[in-house]
C-alpha cells in the first residue's frame, strides 16, 4: 500500500474492488511504514466497511519480535 498515504492506498483498493467487481480479487494488503499497528486497525475498518472482511493485512519493515509482541493485541 502507498507509503506516503497508507490509508488512501487502502481506499484505492476498495475503489478498485468496487469498480472491477468479480474481475478483481485482492487477497491481502501490506503495510510497511508508519504506525503499523494503528494503520492496521484503520485499514481493517476501511476494508470491513467495504465488505472486504476476507482481505488479510500484513505488516513488515523493521519489525522485530519485541515490537510484534508489544503490538499483537492491537492487531486483532
Amino acid at each position: 500500500v502507498d507509503t506516503y498515504d497508507t490509508l488512501e492506498g487502502v481506499r484505492k483498493v476498495v475503489r478498485l474492488a468496487d469498480e472491477k467487481g468479480r474481475d478483481f480479487r485482492v487477497r491481502a494488503v501490506r503495510l510497511d511504514s508508519g504506525d503499523l499497528a494503528g494503520l492496521a486497525v484503520e485499514a481493517r475498518a476501511i476494508l470491513d466497511a467495504a465488505g472486504l472482511e476476507d482481505v488479510q493485512i500484513f505488516a513488515s519493515g523493521g519489525l522485530d519480535e519485541h515490537e510484534i509482541s508489544a503490538h499483537a493485541g492491537r492487531w486483532r
